[in-house]
Parts: C-alpha cells; sequence; structure tokens
C-alpha cells in the first residue's frame, strides 16, 4: 500500500494523526507491508508470568486447581512454534528451582489439520490437583470449527 493509500483509508475509518509530513504516512506504509512475526518469545514468557503468579499465591480462589490457557496463532507453522518454545520454557526451568519443578503442561494443538480424535482431547478433564496446566495452541478457525461439535 502507497502512503496515499494508507492515509486515504486513516481519513475514511475516521483516524486521525497529527502530521502534515509525509514521512509519517510512508513510515506507516512501510510498517503495514511487513509480513506479520509471531513473537514465540513472548507467548513462551506469558504462560511463565500465569506460572509464577499461581505459584506465588497458591491459595488462590483456584483451590489449588490449575486453569487451562488458550493460546491464538495465525497458522500451523506458528502452532508448532510455539508448542517447541513452551516445551522448552518448561525444561529450562526444571533445572531451576521454582514453579515447574512440581508442573506439567499438557500441550495440545488445535488445526484442521490434527486428526478430529486428537482435537477432541481438548475436552478432556485434567485432575484437578495433579499439578498438569492443560495448554491448548490453536488458530482461531479451528476453534470455531470445534466450538461447533
Amino acid at each position: 500500500a502507497s502512503a496515499d493509500a494508507v492515509k486515504a483509508k486513516y481519513h475514511e475509518l475516521g483516524l486521525r494523526i497529527n502530521t502534515v509530513n509525509n514521512r509519517t504516512w510512508k513510515l506507516l506504509s512501510n510498517i503495514l507491508q511487513r509480513p506479520f512475526q509471531l513473537d514465540v518469545a513472548l507467548v513462551c514468557e506469558v504462560v511463565e508470568h500465569i506460572e509464577t503468579l499461581e505459584a506465588a499465591t497458591p491459595e488462590s480462589d483456584t483451590d489449588g486447581r490449575l486453569g487451562s490457557i488458550l493460546i491464538f496463532v495465525p497458522g500451523w507453522q506458528d502452532i508448532t512454534s510455539v508448542i517447541k518454545g513452551l516445551e522448552m520454557t518448561l525444561k529450562d526451568r526444571r533445572k531451576q528451582r521454582g514453579w515447574a519443578r512440581n508442573r506439567a503442561w499438557n500441550i495440545l494443538p488445535l488445526h484442521s489439520m490434527v486428526p478430529q480424535k486428537e482435537q477432541m482431547k481438548i475436552f478432556d478433564l485434567e485432575d484437578p490437583h495433579s499439578g498438569r496446566r492443560k495448554i491448548i495452541v490453536s488458530t482461531v478457525l479451528a476453534e470455531t470449527s470445534v466450538r461447533n461439535f
């Protein structure tokens, strides 16, 4: 998209950028043309942060039960990258003292490429006091199709 096209779209949407400098519009145009890159490390840090917070407050309202985590990503490659990143995160954290010593993650991909029987595992219940957390890594389209079961 050209700088003029970006500027026109912003105005059409009612968005205002207070500038008369065409450089700003060219910069926005360049940013919008970049391919999306999922920050797998950031996703892993967020999951780790959740685990750290829950480990610090064991007497929370959850009565020791671990909730599931649902992560949405754009596609299959991102699903596999996030799963690999999460597996490495847990492995690395187990070498240290802290929450990871008593935790296990049941990481499940949810995508049309996964057989339906495997997709249905997302509905399996975890033992509430097992220290095992279910983490589902899904595309939005896969979530929509499973919701219709």
